[in-house]
C-alpha cells in the first residue's frame, strides 16, 4: 500500500523527518550561450540524466509580437510542483505521485541585442534524492520525432535488419508468474497467433491452469519467424523457469499446429500433448458450412461430431465412427476432411476415450 506524501521544503517539519537536499548548482551555472532553444533543452537534459533526474519544461513564452514581452523558456525537474487531482470532492485512494515540490529551476532567454540563448540558474538545490539509474523512466525511455518516424517507416515497410545482433524473438515472464508456473504445473495451454497484431510478429501465448479451474498468464512469446527451432527456443526458455524436473508439466494443450505440437514432443518429452476442443470444434463449423451445402443440416452434423469426440471409452470407439459415417453420409467430403485430418492422426489427442485417461492418471 502506497500514500501520497508532499515533499516539499514547507512540509519538512510537518513530515516528522529531515528532507535531504541535494545541490546541483556546479552543473548548471554557467555562462555558455547556445545557438537555438532546442540545443539548450538537449543540453539541460543530458547533464541532468548524468546527475540522476529528469528536466521538463515548466513554462514557456515564444510570442514576442507582443509589446513588452519576451521569449523565456522555465526548466524544472519532473518532481516539481504538486499533484493536482482530476476531480475534487472524492474518497482519495491510496495513490503514489513523483512530485514532490522540488524547487530546482532554469530560466532560458535570448541574448539582447545579439544571437543566441543565455542559461540562468534560479535554484539548482533538490529536495530529494538523485536515481541511481533512469533505466525504465517513462519520461526518458520516450521516442523522439525522428525516431517515431523511423519505426512508423519500418513498420509499413516491413524493414527486417540483417544484422545477428539485433533482437528478433522477445520471451516475457513476470516473477509472479513464475511463481504461480511452479506450483500449478500440471496443465499448460499454448496458443499461437500469427501475425495479428501491428508489428507482423507471431504471439505464442502460455497459460496455466489452477487447481480451481482458473488460468494465469505464464509467459508469452513474440516471434519472428515461425520456424520449428525459434518455437523450441521459446518452449525451452518456458522449461528453464521450473526449479526441478519433477515440476515439469504432465499436459500441455495445444492446437493443431504441427510446428508446435513437434517443439512440445522435443523439449517436454514427459508430458502428454491433447488437442484443445475448442480449436477443434471452431474448425469444424467452418469444414461444416462450406462442405455441407443444406444449412437446416449443420446442426445436425456438428452433434454427430460431437458425439464422436465424447466417444466414452475405447472398446466402442469404432462404432460410434461407423455411427458418424453413417450419420454424414450424404456429405462423403466431410467425412473424409474428418477421417483423415483428425480422427486417424491424431484421436488419442482429444476423444474423451483417451483423454480421460490422461486426467485421471
Amino acid at each position: 500500500m502506497s500514500e501520497e506524501v508532499d515533499m516539499n521544503v514547507e512540509n519538512e517539519e510537518d513530515a516528522g523527518g529531515k528532507v535531504e537536499h541535494v545541490d546541483c548548482s556546479y552543473a548548471f551555472n554557467i555562462s555558455q550561450l547556445f545557438a537555438s532553444r532546442d540545443e539548450v533543452l538537449q543540453w539541460a537534459r543530458s547533464v541532468a540524466h548524468d546527475i540522476g533526474f529528469v528536466t521538463v519544461i515548466m513554462r514557456t513564452d515564444t510570442n514576442i509580437s507582443v509589446r513588452r514581452r519576451a521569449s523565456f523558456l522555465l526548466i524544472a525537474c519532473e518532481r516539481s510542483g504538486q499533484y493536482r487531482p482530476k476531480k475534487t470532492n472524492l474518497v482519495r485512494t491510496c495513490t503514489g505521485s513523483r512530485k514532490c515540490g522540488c524547487p530546482f529551476k532554469l530560466c532560458v532567454k535570448p541574448v539582447l541585442g545579439g544571437e543566441g540563448w543565455m542559461v540562468k540558474l534560479i535554484c539548482g538545490v533538490h529536495n530529494h534524492d538523485m536515481a541511481k539509474s533512469l533505466v525504465g523512466h517513462p519520461y526518458v525511455g520516450r521516442l523522439t520525432k525522428d525516431e517515431k518516424i523511423a519505426v512508423v517507416d519500418m513498420t509499413k515497410s516491413m524493414h527486417r535488419l540483417k544484422d545477428d545482433n539485433v533482437v528478433r524473438d522477445l520471451f516475457w515472464r513476470h516473477p509472479d508468474a513464475v511463481k504461480l508456473t511452479n506450483s500449478c504445473n500440471l496443465v499448460f495451454l499454448i496458443d499461437s497467433t500469427y501475425k495479428t497484431n501491428r508489428y507482423k510478429l507471431s504471439l505464442v501465448d502460455i497459460v496455466g491452469v489452477t487447481p480451481t479451474g482458473m488460468t494465469f498468464s505464464a509467459t508469452f512469446t513474440y516471434l519472428e519467424e515461425e520456424h520449428l527451432n525459434i518455437v523450441v527456443w521459446a518452449l525451452q526458455r518456458f522449461w528453464g523457469l521450473f526449479m526441478s524436473v519433477d515440476a515439469l508439466p504432465r499436459v500441455i494443450v495445444t492446437d493443431r499446429d504441427l510446428s508446435l505440437m513437434n517443439a512440445v514432443k522435443n523439449v517436454f518429452l514427459d508430458a502428454t500433448n491433447l488437442l484443445c476442443r475448442f480449436h477443434i470444434d471452431k474448425n469444424m463449423k467452418a469444414k461444416c458450412k462450406t462442405m455441407v451445402a443444406q444449412k437446416n443440416a449443420w446442426d445436425y452434423v456438428m452433434e454427430a461430431w460431437r458425439s464422436l469426440a465424447d466417444c466414452p471409452c475405447e472398446s466402442s470407439f469404432d462404432e460410434y465412427l461407423k455411427n458418424f459415417e453413417m450419420a454424414c453420409s450424404s456429405w462423403p467430403m466431410f467425412v473424409d476432411y474428418v477421417c483423415q485430418t483428425w480422427v486417424i492422426p491424431h484421436k488419442e489427442k482429444f476423444v474423451k476415450a483417451w483423454t480421460n485417461k490422461v486426467i485421471t492418471k
